[in-house]
């Protein structure tokens, strides 16, 4: 149950991935290490272990999956990109990974394309309200305030107590000149968590 120091974990995966432990360790025993490290949030160093067991595996889906989740963990966002594009020639729990490769692309500002893929998950599940804000958000990086609006309603639909929305919401509303709409929902979090741009906006 003790958190591994840096250096030992370091020297356990160079020792891994030099093979100097081939003979003694199974590809089983490195698949345990990556999970175990994976589980701890130790992305870093369970990546080159996935990678170790990529090819001796059935499991290809999982395995590009965590490889990839591993990378953007660590911000090689990527790399992630192509271990997610992997995973989902498997079309296995495809809503999750096009999320994720969304995600990668919007972290890469290419908010066209992520607008493209997170429209293809909110079809798999139309009434998710991440993929809804995350539309949103990426619309609102193109400075495209009225498609924007459309995702953020649709959120705020299914998610009404969400308060992350009323920002984003009120702002496009107000680049719209919808003032009024913009008002209402700015004077709903201005009190509790407005910073000075809310204030001047209100």
């Amino acid at each position: 149950g003790k958190e591994l120091s840096d250096p030992f974990k370091e020297d356990l995966v160079r020792a891994i991935t030099d093979h100097y432990f081939d003979e003694l360790i199974s590809s089983d025993s490195i698949r345990n290490y990556a999970e175990f490290f994976f589980e701890r949030g130790y992305f870093r160093e369970s990546a080159p272990l996935f990678l170790i067991i990529l090819d001796k595996s059935e499991n290809m889906a999982e395995l590009f999956g965590k490889t990839g989740f591993c990378y953007q963990k660590t911000g090689d966002y990527a790399k992630a990109l192509s271990f997610y594009k992997k995973a989902e020639l498997f079309d296995t729990n495809r809503f999750w990974i096009l999320k994720k490769i969304a995600f990668c692309l919007r972290q890469q500002n290419k908010f066209e394309e992520a607008i493209g893929i997170y429209t293809e998950a909110s079809k798999l599940q139309p009434e998710d309200v991440f993929v809804e804000i995350s539309l949103g958000n990426c619309y609102l990086e193109l400075r495209d305030f009225k498609n924007a609006l459309i995702h953020y309603h649709k959120a705020r639909y299914l998610d009404p107590g969400n308060e992350s929305i009323l920002r984003p919401l009120s702002w496009c509303c107000f680049m719209e000149g919808q003032l009024a709409e913009s008002k209402d929902h700015m004077t709903m979090y201005v009190g509790e968590s407005g910073n000075r741009h809310d204030f001047l906006n209100l």
